[in-house]
Order: structure tokens, then C-alpha cells, then sequence
């Protein structure tokens, strides 16, 4: 095996690696959120309780659902790109260089999210004195700083991932162009 070779597949193996072990996190958080969420509800009780308990239920479901994705996925997903690359560098960067690329630019459409959350929470908290309101927008605020912190590591891990790739790519060398690559 050729040091260029074991040296993407190390890239490759770290980059997929460091998925699963986020999305090992993402679970066990979603866990400890959902008896937040549940306690803030049947224990604690009232508005804001409701209002923080019905949106971090909510943000729970979404990262337990990400997350057992992520993870059921990553060896399946990983055993094909090996042999796929092993077999046929070209299809390789054909194929992976899009699908990375694509995982690359839809970090921006999640912090318009993340952000448009943030935004809503600080509206219903400077606009309104109700605790429901209160409680979503605290529950928002969780939603949104989890998800910035999150996809901070998993941006960074594919930009990494993805400039490997694309040195890979004998077809397309400039497959990719990321937001935090551009001049």
C-alpha cells in the first residue's frame, strides 16, 4: 500500500469516525434532553415549563433521529467508499466529491436556521411577557446553541474531508469550493 493511499483512507476512516462519535453524543444529549423535557412537563409543571419542555422534547426527537442515522449508516458507508476508491479513483471522486460538497454548503442553510431561532427567541422574550412564549424561546435558545456547537466540529471535519477528497480527484480538482476556502 502507497503512503498516498494510506494516508486518504486514514483521512477517509478519521472523517467518518468522528461522525459516528459525534453522532454517539448527539444521542446520549438527545437522552438527557428528552427527561428534560419530559420532567419540565409532568414534574415541574406550568407555562414556562410547558412551553421549554415542548421544544426540547422536540430538539431531542430531531438529534436522536440524526444521530441513529449518522450511526447506523457510517460502517455500511465506509466499507463501500474503501472498496470504491480501492477499485475506481475516478468514479470515486465523481461520486463522493458531490455528495461531500453538498454536506459542505448545507452548513450555511443550518445556521440560517440555528440563527433564525436565536432571532424568534430574543423576539419572544423582549416582545411578550407570557411564560409559555418565554419557555419556547429558552427552548429555542437550547435548540439553536446545541445545533451552532454541533455543526461547528462536523463543518470543520468535512471541510477537512472534503479538500482530501478533492485532492483525490484527478477529473475535477477544483470540485469543491467552501465557504471557508473561497478568497
Amino acid at each position: 500500500m502507497s503512503s498516498e493511499h494510506a494516508t486518504f483512507l486514514a483521512a477517509l476512516r478519521d472523517y467518518f469516525r468522528g461522525e459516528k462519535r459525534e453522532s454517539l453524543v448527539i444521542l446520549v444529549a438527545s437522552s438527557g434532553l428528552l427527561a428534560v423535557g419530559i420532567g419540565a412537563i409532568a414534574i415541574v409543571g406550568g407555562p414556562f415549563a410547558r412551553g421549554l419542555g415542548i421544544v426540547v422534547i422536540a430538539t431531542a426527537l430531531v438529534g436522536a433521529v440524526v444521530g441513529a442515522t449518522i450511526v447506523l449508516r457510517t460502517d455500511r458507508q465506509v466499507a463501500s467508499l474503501v472498496d470504491l476508491w480501492n477499485s475506481d479513483r475516478d468514479r470515486f471522486a465523481a461520486e463522493e466529491g458531490p455528495r461531500i460538497g453538498t454536506v459542505v454548503r448545507s452548513f450555511r442553510l443550518y445556521r440560517a436556521v440555528y440563527a433564525g431561532a436565536t432571532i424568534a427567541a430574543i423576539l419572544l422574550l423582549l416582545l411578550t411577557d407570557a411564560p409559555l412564549a418565554h419557555g419556547v424561546a429558552w427552548g429555542l435558545l437550547i435548540f439553536a446553541g446545541s445545533g451552532f456547537t454541533v455543526d461547528h466540529f462536523a463543518e470543520s471535519r468535512a471541510i477537512r474531508y472534503a479538500a482530501q477528497v478533492r485532492a483525490q480527484s484527478a477529473l475535477a480538482p477544483d470540485l469543491l469550493t467552501t465557504r471557508r476556502e473561497s478568497p
